[in-house]
């Protein structure tokens, strides 16, 4: 465990971005340490006693080095990186897009390539073209993007370029391939034929990992997520909107994913639950630790009509419910196609895309924020955005914060193991059986 006075400096240089978003009120202690040994990648819930919450102005010592390492390998990066790497695309769903691209840049970081992160398929080409042309009037997340898309059109690209990335939203680690130039190093693309120098004062593959897998994870995504000045700006908007200001700590957030998992769950893992099943979950939490806001991010009007009527039998009618007020998807749509990254094409009768993806992308962005800012958890971590916004909200914290994951427990990258996936079932430590799906 580490105290605030070693750290709080450094801490807010590298996450102030997310200071003006997210007020947390320090008198609301849901903080906890599990002797530093508790793994999420083992277990799917963490519900410790309340008497064991840290004291304010402590943390978790993994968790600090995590960070600790992470901004280390961004202000010596023109120091150890010998050139710069646009990491080729992932074009599944966002989350998984982000999620990679996440791990990919770990990768390249480890091998002295500056990443440099490219915007998903689903956001270039005609896609600009077609989210330009929109009325902003008739949809608040047309209007959000294309004003971040005006604050910085060189980042987020035009249909004819080829030099969109992911900076149009969040901020590039390091300031970008171009930032060494302020060194007199200029970084040159990298060519995966060219022997690079063996001689460094900084081991970029020593720093990826420390912390541990689940922590220096964790560090990852909230290095890769910093939102941009104009993302920034329309978060604020969203949380005033919501009067998430006046909205009592502390915070439970839950994740009601359904829309294409409710057919996909062969490959994801995944399967679409009732509300039934997430509302016992919300309200042990609550008994707990006395959570008095519920925040909810779901892709399903169905699903969030049908938790409002769960909660009052379970007694929660006191738990204020906060969630965005904004166009979902029509359900029909699912109905169309296997999975929702297939409807931002063009549909079958090649007129254009079922779904724009600039304002799902926004969407996106918004909800794993705003879970991002809770103090606890419920969902499935199955999801990606599920286990982003775990990763942001245990590092804005620097500590674990209970949870449950109705389905999984939480991995970054490679094989996760789901009690709803049929692949490779076998039994786990306690004696259920699990199957696998890929994280």
């Amino acid at each position: 465990m580490v105290h605030i006075e070693r750290y709080m400096a450094w801490l807010t240089s590298v996450f102030g971005s997310f200071t003006l978003v997210f007020a947390v009120d320090s008198n609301i202690r849901l903080c906890f340490d599990a002797h530093g040994n508790f793994d999420p990648h083992k277990n799917a819930s963490f519900l410790p006693a309340l008497s064991e919450a840290l004291a304010v102005g402590v943390y978790t010592s993994k968790a600090v080095s995590a960070i600790g390492a992470w901004r280390q390998l961004e202000s010596t990066v023109c120091s150890y990186a010998t050139c710069w790497q646009l990491l080729p695309k992932h074009n599944f769903g966002f989350g998984s897009h982000l999620s990679m691209m996440t791990l990919r840049a770990k990768y390249a970081l480890s091998k002295r390539n500056m990443p440099e992160i490219a915007l998903h398929g689903a956001l270039q080409g005609s896609e600009v073209s077609t989210m330009q042309a929109l009325n902003g009037s008739l949809d608040a997340r047309t209007a959000a993007v294309q004003r971040i898309h005006a604050a910085d059109v060189d980042a987020c690209g035009c249909e004819t370029c080829a030099n969109a990335s992911l900076r149009c939203f969040f901020k590039s680690f390091a300031g970008g391939p171009t930032t060494c130039r302020n060194f007199n190093t200029s970084l040159p693309e990298c060519n995966p034929a060219q022997k690079q120098k063996t001689a460094f004062e900084v081991d970029p593959n020593s720093l990826v990992d420390i912390g541990g897998s689940f922590w220096s994870s964790a560090a990852a995504y909230a290095i890769f997520t910093r939102p941009s000045s104009a993302l920034k700006r329309e978060l604020r908007d969203e949380f005033e909107k919501l009067s998430l200001n006046t909205a009592p700590r502390p915070w439970l957030g839950v994740h009601l994913r359904h829309g294409d998992s409710c057919r996909d769950g062969e490959i994801t893992g995944r399967v679409c639950s009732p509300a039934r099943v997430y509302a016992p979950h919300v309200a042990n939490l609550v008994k707990l630790y006395g959570y008095r806001s519920l925040i909810v991010t779901t892709d399903s009007d169905a699903a969030l009509e049908a938790l409002e009527a769960e909660l009052p039998k379970w007694n929660l009618n006191a738990l204020q419910l906060y969630t965005r007020d904004t166009k979902r998807i029509d359900p029909e749509i699912f109905r169309r196609v296997q999975r929702l990254e297939h409807a931002y094409g063009k549909g079958k009768d090649r007129t254009g895309p079922l779904v724009e993806s600039w304002s799902e992308f926004y969407g996106f962005t918004v909800d794993f924020n705003l879970l991002a800012a809770c103090d606890g958890f419920v969902g499935k971590f199955t999801s990606n955005l599920a286990r982003i916004a775990f990763a942001l909200m245990t590092t804005r914290h620097q500590c674990m914060l209970p949870y449950v994951s109705l389905d999984s427990y939480y991995c970054a990258g490679k094989v996760g193991k789901s009690y709803d996936s049929k692949r490779n079932r076998k039994a786990n430590p306690h004696g259920v059986d699990m199957g696998t799906f890929p994280c």
